[in-house]
């Protein structure tokens, strides 16, 4: 799925969407928990592979090319939103060296590592869910890019919004699957209770994009697949407490 995305044969929504339905197709439960007690649903399992996977190769694809002509800094893209790791060098010019180094350009200034950054951990530059890119700069013959970089603080903090932008989207995929297991069920009070979970965290989204103009509605992070295994977990569930 991933090279079908970096091939340009499918867009990134719809290899999610395509990988998510064959998995329900073989039986493949639909969530897990990770060995720090996370529970993942396949849904959310597959975006982050495939964001992750894909950055990673349009990274190693970059950078690959400079590693064999001895470049070894580059320029971090930036965006509103950064994890703490990323924060702090995000538009700046990083090294792939072990040490940072101070460049003597008044432009460029100190050449962070990435190393320094958590590079090759789960949570630091680049890692699981990182949307940054590195592009080869050579020192003295490139020029910065005249770009607004957020204050490292900003960025973090936007980062902990659209953190709470995919809780509410989360939120909403497990009310809808929940809506739809008391729909078949025929209970109306089950369906009137998780029609109105469903709209108060539609509307609980609404607020939070409203408020912050960095943030961007995604429906395709809302939407649900049918999955017939999920859906009658939720129905056993619902029976389960209503007997008691």
């Amino acid at each position: 799925s991933v090279a079908e995305v970096t091939t340009g044969l499918k867009s990134p929504d719809k290899a999610v969407s395509d990988a998510v339905m064959k998995w329900i197709d073989k039986g493949i439960p639909s969530g897990f928990i990770d060995k720090g007690g996370h529970t993942w649903s396949i849904e959310r399992y597959a975006d982050t592979v495939m964001t992750s996977t894909t950055y990673r190769v349009y990274n190693e694809m970059r950078t690959s090319a400079a590693d064999k002509l001895g470049v070894d800094t580059f320029l971090m893209s930036s965006h509103a939103a950064s994890r703490p790791a990323c924060a702090p060098i995000q538009g700046h010019i990083v090294t792939k060296q072990v040490d940072g180094f101070n460049s003597h350009d008044k432009d460029v200034g100190y050449v962070a590592s990435i190393y320094d950054h958590g590079y090759g951990e789960p949570g630091g530059t680049l890692g699981i869910n990182c949307h940054h890119t590195l592009t080869p700069f050579i020192i003295g013959v490139n020029r910065l890019p005249d770009v607004d970089i957020p204050e490292p603080k900003q960025a973090i903090a936007n980062g902990e919004k659209q953190a709470s932008q995919r809780s509410f989207e989360r939120g909403i995929r497990e009310a809808k699957y929940k809506l739809e297991a008391a729909t078949q069920l025929g209970d109306d009070k089950l369906i009137q209770r998780y029609q109105s979970l469903l709209s108060n965290r539609r509307l609980g989204l609404r607020k939070l994009i409203d408020n912050n103009d960095f943030l961007h509605r995604d429906y395709s992070r809302e939407k649900i697949y049918k999955n017939k295994k999920l859906v009658d977990i939720y129905k056993l569930n619902m029976q389960s407490k209503t007997k008691k």
